[in-house]
This record gives C-alpha cells, structure tokens and sequence, in this order.
C-alpha cells in the first residue's frame, strides 16, 4: 500500500498547486456599460495531470483490495466528490460604488471514484506527525544551550534560563511569515455544527481526548521527576540534561513514520502500542538506578508518547465536523493541557516526598484504565490489507 500511500500524497499536492487561489484577483472598472464574454476555458493539462492521478490510485486500491477501516456517511442522492477547482474570471462592467464580474468555477476532476475518497479521508492523517518533527531541532538544541550557558552568568544556571528565554524567539520571523487562509464568508461562518455540549457525549470523543490527557499527562509527570531523581543519585546535570536530550528525540524522531503506522495499523492500534511503551518506560525505571535504566525508560516514555498522542490527536479529528472544529480541538486542549500543567507542578512534590519508585507506581493504573477501552475498540476496527 506504499504506492497507494505516494500517489495519495503526490494527488492532493498537484490539486493543490494546479487549482486557482481564490485570492490572487483585483477587481477591474469596465466604463463601457456592456456584458463581456468569458473567454473559452484552457484548463485540459492540468485536469488531465490530476485524471491521470487519481486513475493510477484507483487501480492501486483495487489491487490491494483495500476497504476502509469505517463506512463513510451517505452522500445526499445524485451528489459526488470533485477535486481541486480552476476559477474564471472576467470584468463585467462597473456598477455603483462598486465592481462585478462574471465567475466560472469549474472543478479539474468533476468526479473522483469513491474508493479513492475514502482512501484521502480514511488512511491520510492530516498532517498531525509532520507537525512534530520540527522538535527535532529543538531536542538537540535545547538541553544543549542548557550545558554549555549552565555557568555563563552567576549563579549557575542563570545563563541556561536566559539561553531557553531567548530561543523561541528565534520563531518570530518564521511567525511573522505565515499566511493564514482567509475567513470563509458570513454564510459559510455561521454553520457552527452540533453544540459542544453533544460533542462532548460521544464515547469516542471521551476516548480520544481522555487517551490524550493520560498520554501527555504521564509523559509531563515522568519527565519532570527523571532529571531530579538522576542528580539525586548522583549522576550530575550533564548526564540528566542529556537523558532529556534522548527523551526529546525519542518523542519527536518517530514522527517521520507515524502517520504511516497508523495507515497501515489503525489509530486505535498505534495509539494502544504506545500506551503500552508507556507502561514499558515505568518497569525499565523500576528495575533499577542505574544510568541505563534512566536514558531508556525516558526514551520509551518518549515513544510512546509520540505513538498515544499523536493517535489521540488523530482520533478526535474522527470525531467533529469542520465547522465544529475549533470547539471540538478547544475543548481537547483545554483538557489535555490543563492537565498537563496540574501534573508537571505535583512531579516535584510527590518526588520530593515518596521518590523516584513512586512516580512510576504511579502511572501504571491511569494507563491501564485506558488501555481496556482502546483495546476494545481497537479489536472492533478494520484493518487494511
């Protein structure tokens, strides 16, 4: 299903390129008070470029027998998928105070077989893993402005806060550069979907969001203690800053593969092996102090991290309309990082008063609680062949 994978991506990415942005138009004032003619569309190389695509696509599902892990809803009747769109438009005439202009809107794939629409719907997960690999950088970079400021400015480690204040600084101008697509208009605005309150009662929902909170709850519990308990026993703060180092790869360097794993598995399945390698993070910490035992339980702590939560990500995506996106994902955020912060303080206390043991006591029950759910409704999920 790699084929199938390559052309999906190489699919939406020429129908992105090749269609008309709907905001690289100015008006034009027509003084002649008379009709003008659309001139004859030339737009056959592009949509026989995407034509070809998605033929190709469409033959590779049907070779791989591929089904989709879920049915999709029922378009209404005589409706179907169109891909990308190429805009046509002409000056009209000048009216008052105003312009306008005649539109053609003609879709470059005018309809798009239905295998290949569930497969862009089903097996793509939109984005949420490339998002993580810019951490990569950040994995290196970080603890190691830690180590080399540590003793720039008295105090120690003075140097090492100002160094981690002044670097995401740096994302500013990268900021500064991004475009954001502009509002949709006020009729398309006013579609807001189901009331969050509804949302909220779906049991996937509560699944996903509550396998996020855990997830990254866990990972903020654990990662906060492991660099305390490695000076406590004497390892120092170049060796506790570079297990934080291998954890942050370990979080952000599975993301190059992710969403394949997911493509191919599920997201039930990858989120449910990476609770598990959370699990897996506490016995390795549990079974000594060792050196060994600190670096690999932070770097299964921080795969597995990757795996639950960027699957629970996916999985609320599952769960929410486009409309009701931005209550849906609030919402999930909200809790998922709320959360976060409540355990990151409480780290230090409860490593302060039971220790390093305890900790990873700790976390087992919560992962447990929610691996019987996700199991269940991992063994109720298709998987593609």
């Amino acid at each position: 299903m790699d084929r199938a994978y390559d052309l999906a991506h190489e699919l939406l990415g020429t129908a992105k390129q090749l269609s008309t942005p709907r905001d690289d138009w100015e008006p034009e004032a027509i003084e002649a008070a008379h009709w003008r003619p659309l001139p004859e569309p030339d737009w056959t190389w592009q949509a026989s470029t995407l034509d070809g695509i998605v033929h190709a696509l469409n033959e590779a599902l049907q070779e791989a027998e591929w089904l989709p892990e879920r049915e999709a809803p029922p378009l209404p009747h005589g409706a179907t998928y169109s891909l990308g769109e190429w805009t046509q438009r002409a000056p009209l005439r000048r009216i008052v105070r105003g312009f306008a202009e005649p539109v053609r809107h003609v879709p470059l794939v005018s309809r798009v077989p239905e295998p290949v629409v569930l497969y862009l719907v089903h097996k793509l997960p939109g984005g949420a893993d490339s998002l993580m690999v810019g951490g990569l950088v950040g994995a290196i970079v970080g603890p190691q402005l830690v180590i080399w400021t540590r003793d720039a400015l008295p105090p120690p480690f003075v140097g090492s806060f100002l160094s981690q204040a002044i670097l995401p600084m740096i994302a500013i101008p990268v900021l500064l550069m991004l475009r954001t697509p502009r509002a949709e208009q006020a009729a398309r605005g006013s579609e807001t979907g189901r009331p969050l309150l509804e949302i909220l009662k779906m049991p996937r929902y509560i699944l996903a969001v509550a396998t996020g909170v855990v997830s990254y709850g866990v990972m903020a519990f654990v990662m906060t203690a492991a660099p305390v308990a490695m000076v406590k026993q004497g390892y120092g703060v170049d060796n506790a800053t570079l297990g934080i180092q291998w954890h942050l790869l370990a979080m952000f360097g599975p993301s190059f593969f992710t969403g394949r794993l997911m493509a191919r598995f599920g997201k039930e399945r990858v989120t449910a092996f990476g609770l598990v390698l959370l699990a897996g993070s506490g016995a390795v910490a549990l079974s000594g102090v060792a050196l060994s035992n600190f670096w690999g339980s932070l770097a299964l702590l921080g795969i597995g991290w990757n795996f639950s939560f960027i699957g629970a990500t996916a999985m609320v995506t599952d769960c929410h309309t486009p409309a009701e996106r931005s209550k849906a994902q609030g919402a999930n955020d909200f809790l998922v990082f709320g959360v976060t912060a409540i355990v990151s303080f409480l780290a230090g206390s409860v490593m302060h008063s039971a220790g390093w043991v305890t900790i990873n006591w700790a976390i087992l029950p919560a992962l447990a609680l929610m691996l019987v759910p996700l199991v269940w409704q991992a063994s109720r999920t298709k998987v593609a062949p």
